[in-house]
């Protein structure tokens, strides 16, 4: 069993688990747990995706809710193929910094500080023994989180190059090339410098969100074992 990243929303959180050679999405909600089959995440861009996915509530979305917002992100990158300079660099970073500001009056950061959590809590036990709701919430409570793979990262990455970039080119252009080049970044892990900018995006979870993930980690932990 292996974990490989995930992302949190308003109203829970998400963790990519590798279980032998499949993949498992398990969702973690004040309601409880469930585990469902997933494709395998790709490269650091599910990083962005991930943190996109939690801004964002796609599934929640009514169809025509979610082709008017298309058509709006469409409208803004034809937009962006018109302008660049100072202003426009300016613009990105506090747009950026203003999400993060945002989130906080949600609930979205706490479950993305305990989705690091679980996600380091994971890691460490790999195919060990399979510990118990108290043990988990322990480790809950004491576990960092940061966490160096996060998708913030690779976002904050994303709009510093492109920042850079759209002094001289068009915003759409800086965002894309942006990508490519932090995408080559946090293969040699630079993108790590950001790190401390994941506390903007990050609040203590609360002690019922801690308690209920330690109610359900363990037996998800039995399911993967059972294969």
């Amino acid at each position: 069993m292996r974990p490989e990243g995930g992302f949190a929303h308003e109203r829970g959180m998400i963790l990519w688990v590798q279980v032998g050679e499949a993949w498992e999405k398990w969702r973690f909600s004040r309601d409880g747990a469930q585990a469902e089959p997933a494709q395998p995440p790709k490269s650091s861009l599910f990083g962005l995706t991930s943190f996109l996915l939690g801004i964002l509530p796609w599934r929640d979305l009514k169809p025509w809710a979610r082709w008017t917002l298309v058509l709006l992100l469409t409208a803004i990158a034809l937009y962006g193929l018109t302008v660049s300079g100072p202003k426009q660099a300016l613009g990105l970073v506090m747009g950026f910094l203003g999400a993060g500001v945002g989130m906080r009056f949600t609930l979205m950061p706490r479950w993305h500080a305990l989705e690091h959590k679980a996600v380091h809590l994971l890691s460490r036990l790999g195919d060990g023994p399979i510990p118990g709701k108290e043990e988990v919430l322990k480790e809950l409570r004491e576990l960092p989180s940061l966490h160096p793979n996060c998708g913030v990262l690779f976002g904050s990455s994303v709009i510093a190059l492109a920042a850079l970039l759209t002094v001289f080119l068009p915003l759409t252009v800086a965002l894309l090339l942006g990508v490519a080049l932090a995408e080559a970044a946090w293969r040699f892990g630079l993108h790590r410098i950001f790190l401390p900018i994941q506390h903007l995006f990050l609040a203590p979870p609360t002690e019922e969100m801690m308690e209920r993930v330690a109610e359900e980690l363990p037996g998800l932990l039995k399911r993967a074992e059972r294969g």
